[in-house]
């Protein structure tokens, strides 16, 4: 007689979706495709795009098209498959790369990157990403706007600190006043934008209400992590990368170590610790302070600081979403066992 979680597994098998599963190596002039152990090329155009998206619908099977996180060129991409209504899966690179190095695959071209990816999704069975909304497209593409015109100034800043010409001073400092205005009508039009959706309103707002979390860090959240509330503390974390890996083997603990994640939202998190730092009391601080009573190295402290503040502010989500997504007057936050 077959047991009763064996056939759970083989019932939860047999009704997982099965697909096509199609690897594409992205770059901004081309599309490496590997379909059926074949691989073709398409120009990375919008009429390269759309005899992609013609050629994959043909077969039995759901196509899912796998590909590598490239930035602004896998955005676009993600955001013509969803306007098709084609399934996607954006990839880890880091992941991919020691998977084809597992394979025996040491060259790096972009047709074995494609085969690579493909054979990388039917092995881990992957499944689909939630489509994007319009407005989550445009919002992620305004907020990296305002978050490239931060990484400019700042580096200007620092490069102001070595320089002694005053007309170089001069040209420089005039920049950096520039980009800090415009940075700042930027925080204020994706503030306007994210209020002109009501759901979109009422999560932002609740995130304000978390310690130390401004305009800036809420509108990364919002842009980087709709994934926030919906899943477990474990996931979340993992998520963004700021949870802790063993590195064990036989009788040796090795150091733990964190690796991967969604890096805009890591770098938000951990500016908003070092800011509460500067504060001599608070939950953070205390938590901080006994991390480095006990002895763990800053970057250690640092990331477990972080670590514990995006956990409770996707409990205090999750709360707010189990209570049908309230008006931030009227939400009582609960604290399910």
């Amino acid at each position: 007689m077959i047991p009763q979680d064996i056939k759970a597994s083989k019932t939860d098998e047999a009704r997982a979706p099965q697909f096509n599963y199609i690897g594409v190596d992205l770059s901004k002039k081309t599309l490496d495709v590997w379909k059926g152990n074949r691989h073709r090329s398409y120009p990375n155009t919008d009429k390269g795009v759309a005899a992609f998206i013609r050629d994959i619908g043909k077969g039995k099977q759901t196509p899912l098209v796998a590909y590598e996180s490239t930035g602004c060129v896998s955005l676009y991409f993600a955001e013509q498959l969803d306007a098709a209504g084609v399934k996607r899966k954006v990839l880890v690179p880091g992941r991919v790369r020691h998977f084809a190095k597992a394979m025996g695959k040491e060259a790096k071209t972009d047709k074995i990157d494609s085969e690579v990816i493909t054979r990388y999704a039917v092995a881990n069975a992957v499944q689909p990403d939630t489509p994007m909304e319009e407005y989550e497209v445009a919002l992620r593409q305004r907020v990296r706007a305002r978050r490239l015109l931060t990484k400019h100034r700042t580096s200007l800043k620092i490069a102001l600190k070595s320089m002694r010409d005053e007309a170089a001073i001069e040209r420089i400092s005039g920049i950096v006043a520039h980009l800090e205005r415009e940075e700042k009508k930027m925080v204020e039009e994706i503030d306007a934008f994210i209020r002109s959706h009501e759901m979109l309103a009422r999560l932002y707002d609740l995130i304000l209400t978390e310690d130390g979390i401004g305009p800036r860090t809420a509108q990364v959240l919002l842009a980087y992590l709709p994934e926030l509330g919906k899943l477990n503390r474990q996931e979340i974390a993992s998520l963004v990368g700021v949870a802790p890996y063993n590195h064990d083997s036989g009788g040796r603990i090795g150091k733990r170590f964190t690796r991967y994640g969604r890096s805009a939202v890591r770098e938000s998190y951990f500016m908003v610790v070092q800011a509460i730092l500067r504060v001599k009391d608070g939950a953070v601080r205390q938590r901080y302070d006994g991390f480095r009573e006990e002895g763990k190295p800053y970057k250690v402290a640092m990331i477990a600081c972080a670590r514990w503040m995006l956990c409770r502010l996707n409990a205090k989500v999750r709360s707010w979403i189990e209570q049908d997504r309230p008006l931030l007057e009227q939400y009582e936050p609960h604290h399910p066992a």
